[in-house]
């Protein structure tokens, strides 16, 4: 199947011809074909004679461009003309104050509807205005073409039905100008000279996580996703010709083909817009007009990769035109020459992937629920309001297609994808059926440990069975409950308790059950452990329960109060679970390692064997059986026995200090009083007898790690503790027995750990591609895994001293760039 056949739609007519100046077709030879190589990088550096002469004429050719009040007024204007289809509004205003005006256009503009979302955005660059003047021209081309009545079956007439299939179907946002400041100053940056397509919050990089120190215009398009549930975008630019999609950076910094989890269908996104564009796929530099941003040339920053990141949002970047203030004369053809393809790239939001709804299948109401995609690495989400969502993929392939939503049992269906767009709905079932219950849910924020929760309100009707109050919890651990609540004689109300979902636990679904008592400021509190789907692949979970009470009574964490069906009530702890920023605290940092230290020299029942290796082989003989064909060899899992046997080898266990470990040292599993101090460890389900060094190497990597993040799964490796944080952590540990250790002793221990660390990522490996298939707690578990065996590959040259022959080798892979740096996990 071509693209243009799915639309019915292509130039194929000749295209009318621009007579050009000397000065323009010289301006357009480098101003183009230098841009498209060097990606814009030249734009402020004041060296070839085309540059000079840009700016020699620059306010010459603004003349016939639209100002900032023009545009401003065509909107307006537009907006009257057009009302019934049309709206204005406002997302912010720029540095110097001009208000960054969007026009909706949709049958039902401003009204929430059950259809996909659509923004373009141009003039990012202001010294690239050829977007801002197309968008007014496609949304006056739109208004002219709504509804018009198709007496012949030429092109133009078909053309026009696409006008009326975009209006009524979805809701099309337009900000012709992202950076007005910028087009009035005629350079690249805003007001403050800062690029805005280098402005967002990083994937791999930490420049921009402050969200204070972003740019106005830079925080009115993050509000705008926040407030708008956009499907897909493109951004407009100028200076080459291509569609341009992510990833658009990588790790190292380094130029390669990078692509994201839905890199297939980005693709495909991209080839709709090239290939109904005059010429764009004709080019001899990119071929078939498309291009990976990371294998053209690495950005960090970009609001494209933001935009799918953080919102799902399928956002494409469009270079629009080889000269990027050509003439006002050739804009007429320059939207013509784009024209279809701005058409077909939003009518692809319905002609093609898969649009549905969800819906709880006892009360019937809309579900928010996660929709993924079997072996497709991403996420997105359902509208909370009307539970509609839109997927794109690409067509004439099968997929297999899951809703999960916490508090429900997941459901999934496999499809056969043809050329029109599927509807999927889906229907799912509580996990627990209410019974004359009343169920009120809402979303709150709170403190790291409990940074995003589902707050459960229980209003149980005066129904009983066998005497004890039935609710929405399994009946098994309601009578736990209400017996735990009964003894302790305190609390006013057994039915009125309220549970709240505790959001980063990545094996278990974890809650908090409290009850207001007759000490008004101080309830009662539980924690309640669902254990996850699929974790007796783990663990055993008889052998963690007996670990769970024997260290109870050793005085380590929570007291065990009661076991059902599926899961553990537990002793609410009233200290605070860690953040991320904890683990780098020094103060923080040497209480973890006194009490990792006490931990270590607990002594606990069992087998004294060394665990790792077998368990690291259990687990790999675990994901070869659920792996398909294309993880099995994208992960080397045939090739990992002997890997595993070499850090056997080269990792020996005999003059090692082995002792009881946690093996799972990330902060949500440590907890502090403030007040006092006290430092907990908690959670033991990976516990068992190791070698100390592999629980510091545990540590040290987790130390990278943020779970409460829009991106939880990805650990940043580039802020692995250094030397000197490390060996502060190491001699904190040692010096708390009372005895000062040498600098040889904490040396020693300090690279040691350093050489488990490549256990530590193919142990997470591991575990991250049998929870992708096994768990369905919303986290990116492969891409997880993914980062984990990179690292693995990238360190293990340099830990282990590896000969080339010990290199990891797969020649049918892009060539791995080993990082050498004493400092990275």
């Amino acid at each position: 199947m071509t693209i243009h056949m799915l639309f019915h739609l292509r130039f194929r007519q000749p295209q009318p011809s621009i007579e050009l100046s000397e000065e323009a077709k010289f301006r357009r030879v480098v101003n183009g074909s230098f841009a498209a190589s060097a990606r814009h990088l030249f734009a402020d550096i004041k060296v070839s004679l085309a540059e000079q002469l840009q700016l020699k004429r620059l306010e010459e050719l603004a003349k016939d461009y639209m100002s900032n009040s023009d545009l401003e007024n065509a909107l307006m204007s537009l907006n009257s003309r057009c009302s019934g289809i049309s709206r204005v509004y406002s997302i912010g205003k720029s540095v110097q104050g001009v208000p960054l005006w969007v026009m909706e256009i949709s049958d039902k503009p401003g009204k929430e509807e059950a259809e996909p979302a659509f923004k373009y955005i141009g003039n990012v660059h202001g010294d690239e205005p050829v977007g801002r003047e197309l968008l007014i021209l496609l949304a006056n081309w739109l208004c002219d073409n709504y509804m018009k009545d198709p007496l012949s079956q030429n092109s133009l007439s078909r053309l026009a039905l696409q006008a009326t299939l975009i209006v009524d179907n979805v809701h099309l946002h337009i900000l012709p100008s992202m950076n007005p400041d910028g087009f009035s100053l005629r350079r690249r940056g805003n007001a403050n000279n800062i690029d805005l397509n280098r402005d967002f919050p990083d994937q791999f990089f930490h420049m921009n996580d402050d969200p204070g120190a972003h740019q106005p215009e830079t925080k009115a398009i993050m509000r705008w996703l926040d407030e708008i549930r956009f499907t897909a975008s493109a951004s407009l630019h100028g200076g080459a010709l291509v569609a341009n999609y992510p990833w658009d950076g990588t790790e190292n910094k380094k130029k390669y083909y990078y692509g994201c989890p839905d890199d297939e269908t980005f693709k495909y996104m991209a080839t709709i817009y090239s290939r109904s564009h005059h010429n764009m796929s004709l080019s001899e530099e990119f071929p078939g007009g498309i291009t990976n941003g990371a294998y053209w040339y690495p950005i960090y920053g970009g609001m494209q990769d933001w935009n799918y990141l953080h919102a799902g949002c399928f956002e494409l970047t469009l270079e629009i035109s080889d000269d990027k203030w050509p003439n006002a004369s050739e804009l007429p053809t320059l939207f013509e020459y784009n024209k279809m393809s701005m058409l077909n790239l939003v009518a692809s939001l319905v002609k093609t992937g898969i649009h549905g709804r969800i819906f709880s299948s006892d009360e019937g109401k809309p579900l928010p629920a996660s929709i993924a995609i079997k072996g497709l690495n991403s996420t997105i989400h359902a509208r909370e309001t009307l539970a509609d969502y839109h997927r794109l993929l690409v067509p004439d392939r099968k997929y297999e297609v899951i809703a999960t939503m916490p508090g429900y049992k997941p459901r999934s269906t496999s499809i056969m994808l043809g050329e029109e767009a599927m509807t999927v709905d889906f229907v799912m079932d509580p996990v627990i059926t209410p019974i004359n219950s009343f169920l009120r849910r809402g979303w709150s924020c709170s403190l790291p440990g409990e940074a995003f929760s589902l707050v459960v309100f229980l209003s149980v009707m005066a129904v009983k069975t066998n005497g004890v109050v039935d609710g929405i919890l399994p009946e098994e651990l309601m009578k736990l409950l209400m017996s735990l609540a009964t003894k302790w004689g305190d609390v006013l109300d057994l039915k009125n308790l309220k549970v709240h979902h505790l959001s980063g636990a990545m094996t278990n679904e974890v809650y908090r059950i409290s009850w207001p008592t007759k000490n008004e400021n101080v309830p009662r509190r539980v924690l309640v452990r669902m254990y996850g789907e699929g974790v007796d692949r783990f663990f055993n979970r008889d052998e963690e329960i007996r670990t769970f009470e024997c260290l109870s009574k050793k005085g380590q964490g929570p007291k065990l109060l009661g076991q059902f069906a599926n899961g553990r009530v537990e002793e609410f702890i009233h200290a605070r679970t860690l953040s991320a920023e904890d683990l780098r605290d020094s103060e923080i940092s040497s209480l973890i390692a006194a009490k990792l230290r006490e931990f270590h020299n607990l002594d606990m029942p069992g087998s004294r064997n060394v665990l790792l290796w077998d368990r690291l082989r259990k687990w790999l003989n675990e994901a070869k059986g659920l792996c398909s064909p294309e993880h099995l060899k994208e992960f080397s899992l045939g090739n990992l026995d002997e890997e595993i046997s070499l850090l056997e080898k080269e990792l020996p266990t005999e003059s090692q200090n082995i002792a009881f470990c946690h093996n799972d040292m990330q902060y949500g599993n440590i907890m502090i009083d403030d007040k006092t101090k006290a430092v907990t460890i908690i959670d033991y389900e990976y516990g068992g007898y190791n070698p100390i060094a592999y629980d510091f190497a545990n540590h040290f990597c987790e130390m990278t790690a943020n779970y409460h993040t829009d991106t939880p799964h990805i650990m940043h490796f580039n802020t692995y503790p250094d030397f000197e944080e490390r060996q502060r952590f190491v001699r904190a540990y040692l010096s708390s027995s009372g005895n000062q250790p040498s600098d040889e002793e904490v040396k020693k221990l300090v690279d040691e750990s350093e050489k488990y660390t490549l256990a530590n990522h193919l142990f997470w490996g591991l575990w991250g591609v049998i929870s992708a298939y096994v768990n369905n707690i919303e986290f990116d578990y492969m891409e997880y895994a993914r980062g984990r065996f990179k690292q693995y590959w990238l360190r293990k040259p340099e830990l282990l001293g590896a000969s080339d022959d010990l290199l990891h080798v797969d020649d049918s892979a892009e060539p791995v760039h080993i990082l050498r740096s004493k400092d990275l996990c």
